[in-house]
């Protein structure tokens, strides 16, 4: 009787020790993808500023305006479309007011 009782504290030793070494590791790989995150964060916003230097906003929205382009053949919008639809639109905001 005592030695089954022996081993059953053994199993629960083996347990706590898996138990811990696993929080461990977690841990520690969530501590390192915390930081490797932050890091990236500082990039992006390094990134993000010099892209400012080079193009305003207003340039940002025509260069996303003309990047829906295709070509003719495939039925999509052309670039001359665009430009004349976004013509129509500020002939129609200018004539409102």
């Amino acid at each position: 009787m005592a030695r089954g009782q022996q081993q059953g504290a053994g199993a629960i030793t083996v347990w706590m020790i898996i138990f811990v070494a696993l929080w461990l590791t977690s841990t520690v790989f969530l501590v390192v993808l915390y930081t490797g995150q932050e890091e990236l964060h500082t990039q992006i916003n390094s990134l993000q500023a010099d892209k400012d230097k080079l193009i305003s906003p207003d340039e940002q929205r025509s260069v996303e305006l003309v990047r829906n382009a295709r070509s003719r053949a495939e039925g999509g919008p052309t670039v001359v479309g665009i430009l004349e639809g976004e013509r129509k639109k500020m002939a129609a905001l200018a004539t409102v007011y």
